[in-house]
């Protein structure tokens, strides 16, 4: 996004700077409608600019604002910091530090998604007593948020001329409250209410300001103490903050959700035809030659599950996101079906009485709570996002699109009838890859694991060879010249690293970092892919 210091900011606007396109080539790309936006002079999206102008005294106004809040965020992130030096990771730490909001809870919420993410980031063991605790602390950082203030929704509503009812505005119900934006369910004038996803302006100046001083923190750290993030994780991780700007134009998000719900009405269909014969590797291609690549694509990803066992019932099992309203939707607005639902991060009690209550029921299974334990909401909980995961490859691997934001809290569970509902949301951050990137994702995740399971030289350089193939094909030169023997040299003593512990993942970060030392850049897109297959995968 151009900086604020360049240009005025996107405040409000029409979508005028939005165009459609039909891709037509059939052979490799699944026939959906997708957004693209027309440039300006300096290569920026034009949706990105002022589409509706403010007037010079407005601008400045604007971005004194900004410097103010860049100043009062960073002594919010040095507080952070003391905390961190004179308490450690614990939960109470934890607790503090999510009280200063921003991008600070993104972040602690991104953490806690995944246990390899927690053990790694925390530098603490599975094993650890304070594990758990820590997890749980991490997982509910987005539940002490807070809701937006009346007079600002007030404000909102009535910018998007939104036909609510003003006499009613006790009866606002707040549904969830996130990182961006906040849910709630809103009273029409009709009678009947809706449910609308707003933004806050404010709350995406806080935001700004947050990434400028993570992105100082970055560069200190790895100016003056390289060994703490590698400079490849240092990329990376300005790749996910360039990326949280989009998330305040909900206009992307309202394009996403349309093309995901065009994908659940095409599960079954594959559009890119990806075999085994597509993992061949030439040297005209890569520069090496594998004979053994055909082995890394030797099974598919699972098909999407449409039916699970619970207490001995067989379920069916529905995919689906929520429908939009369109005419009513706009930049910091999103008018969008109701889902009587829990996400799979709500507590084992909100799971119990929305999931689990109902369906036995719907079942006529006896209502007995003594009889539904702990290990049996937990096991339902781990099959749906079974369930859920494999819709997600699915996406990727048939048609290149699916959600670089996939967690726990971005996937509800919702009963009707008797069918289990698994809802996927929040498409900020989508992606639509080509069939030649992910045969690479693919080919570089096999051969990362396959090397770290064999003693075989010969066979460890052939998954080496694979995986520079892979990272050719994704990656982007920073430098006119890239040291690709270097590369797999390093990426090789990585297979068998002890510090690793057999961690397939913690490798592939460590070859994005070695990439990025010899001048090769992993795009934003494919390390959010990357990282939610970690979360998704992970027991």
């Amino acid at each position: 996004m151009a900086s604020i210091q360049n240009s005025p900011p996107l405040i409000r606007g029409n979508t005028s700077g939005l165009t459609s396109t039909q891709v037509t080539d059939a052979s490799t790309e699944p026939k959906i409608r997708r957004l693209s936006f027309e440039l300006d002079d300096r290569g920026r999206p034009l949706s990105e600019r002022q589409l509706h102008g403010l007037s010079y005294p407005e601008w400045i106004a604007f971005n004194l604002k900004h410097c103010a809040t860049t100043v009062y965020r960073t002594f919010k992130w040095i507080k952070v910091l003391i905390i961190l030096k004179r308490n450690g990771i614990t939960p109470e730490s934890i607790r503090e530090i999510n009280r200063n909001g921003g991008i600070i809870s993104k972040i602690l919420q991104a953490i806690g998604s995944s246990d390899e993410l927690i053990s790694s980031v925390c530098g603490i063991s599975k094993v650890n007593p304070n594990f758990q605790a820590i997890k749980q602390e991490l997982c509910t950082s987005m539940h002490d948020n807070e809701p937006m203030p009346m007079r600002k929704l007030i404000s909102i509503l009535n910018e998007n001329n939104f036909d609510y009812d003003p006499d009613r505005l006790n009866e606002i119900t707040i549904l969830g409250v996130g990182s961006v934006g906040q849910v709630i369910q809103i009273p029409m004038r009709d009678g009947t209410t809706k449910v609308v996803k707003v933004v806050d302006s404010d709350l995406e100046i806080k935001f700004k300001a947050d990434i400028s001083i993570v992105s100082t923190i970055l560069s200190l750290v790895s100016r003056f103490k390289p060994d703490i993030v590698g400079r490849g994780s240092t990329d990376a991780i300005r790749g996910f903050l360039s990326t949280i700007p989009r998330e305040f134009d909900l206009r992307y998000e309202k394009h996403n959700t349309q093309i995901q719900q065009r994908r659940f009405q095409r599960l079954d269909q594959d559009f890119y035809h990806i075999t085994a014969d597509d993992c061949r590797c030439s040297e005209s291609d890569h520069g090496y030659r594998n004979t053994n690549c055909h082995n890394y694509l030797g099974t598919r990803p699972r098909a999407p599950q449409h039916y699970i066992n619970v207490d001995g019932k067989n379920v069916e099992i529905e995919y689906s996101s929520p429908a939009i309203d369109e005419d009513l939707s706009s930049r910091n607005m999103l008018v969008m079906e109701e889902i009587d639902g829990v996400t799979l991060s709500s507590s084992d009690d909100d799971f119990l009485t929305k999931v689990v209550q109902p369906l036995l029921v719907a079942h006529n299974q006896t209502m007995d709570r003594s009889r539904i334990s702990p290990s049996m909401i937990n096991a339902l909980r781990q099959e749906i996002r079974n369930c859920a995961f494999s819709a997600w490859e699915q996406g990727l691997f048939t048609a290149g699109e699916c959600s670089a934001d996939m967690h726990n809290g971005n996937i509800m569970v919702s009963i009707e009838g008797k069918k289990i509902i698994i809802h996927f949301i929040d498409f900020g951050n989508y992606v639509n890859e080509t069939r030649d990137t992910v045969v690479s994702i693919y080919t570089a995740v096999s051969a990362i694991d396959k090397a770290m399971h064999t003693q075989n030289q010969e066979h460890i350089n052939s998954h080496a060879d694979a995986l520079i193939g892979a990272l050719r094909q994704f990656g982007i030169p920073t430098r006119d010249t890239i040291n690709w023997d270097a590369i797999k040299r390093e990426a090789i003593t990585e297979f068998s690293n002890p510090e690793n512990g057999g961690n397939p993942n913690k490798v592939v970060t460590k070859v994005f970092d070695i990439g990025f030392r010899h001048g090769l850049r992993v795009p934003p897109s494919i390390i959010g892919l990357f990282r939610a297959r970690l979360i998704l995968t992970q027991n």
